[in-house]
């Protein structure tokens, strides 16, 4: 069961989704957060995550009040979208994908060597699924969340040929990852979006 929100809290989320995604607004009015696709709220995450980034944090990039508001529902809307039928860790379950399970240890295994990027994930979920498969991007971006979640991965940069870690939390970096990729006419390339290292 999920805790409502205040009225404070949904009149900001009002605001956020009417700004950047009008088209979904009269739904959410009409049905809430519950009522929504996975991949509208996925979308909304996303918008979030972006919003958070440009009004929820000050000079020193510490959250603001707007921005831990932000952060709040940046997990509410996130929750739903981990039920038992679209889960992160159901679609890389090793009972029901033993392939992909191996897959991410292997790319574990390349995170503990040296900063690996978004391209090597890319390449071994092609590898696994198939070349062309729809997929991949589902399938890495499902990966890319359950393993942030669980503290098994960092994402970061690459600057002067050192991995530097991002302070965001794992909700507002999986959102970022997606958005960048999204905007991408193909694949990430070797360096793009994200750097990744395990520990």
């Amino acid at each position: 069961m999920h805790t409502p929100l205040t009225s404070d809290q949904w009149a900001l989320l009002i605001e956020i989704v009417d700004k950047e995604l009008p088209a979904v607004l009269p739904k959410l009015r009409a049905v809430g957060i519950e009522g929504l696709s996975f991949d509208e709220r996925a979308e909304i995450v996303e918008h979030f995550a972006m919003e958070y980034s440009a009004t929820g944090v000050g000079a020193d990039w510490e959250p603001n009040e707007r921005g831990r508001a932000i952060d709040y529902l940046l997990d509410f809307v996130n929750r739903y979208n981990l039920g038992p039928a679209p889960a992160p860790s159901e679609i890389l379950s090793p009972k029901t994908n033993p392939q992909i399970a191996r897959a991410e240890e292997a790319f574990f295994d390349e995170c503990r060597k040296r900063p690996t990027s978004l391209a090597d994930l890319v390449a071994l979920v092609r590898g696994t699924i198939g070349e062309d498969s729809p997929s991949v991007k589902t399938v890495c971006l499902a990966l890319v969340w359950k393993s942030l979640a669980e503290g098994r991965l960092h994402a970061g940069d690459m600057k002067r040929g050192k991995f530097v870690k991002w302070t965001s939390t794992p909700i507002e970096a999986h959102g970022k990852i997606g958005l960048e990729w999204s905007r991408l006419e193909h694949n990430p390339n070797d360096g793009e979006i994200v750097w990744f290292i395990s520990t």
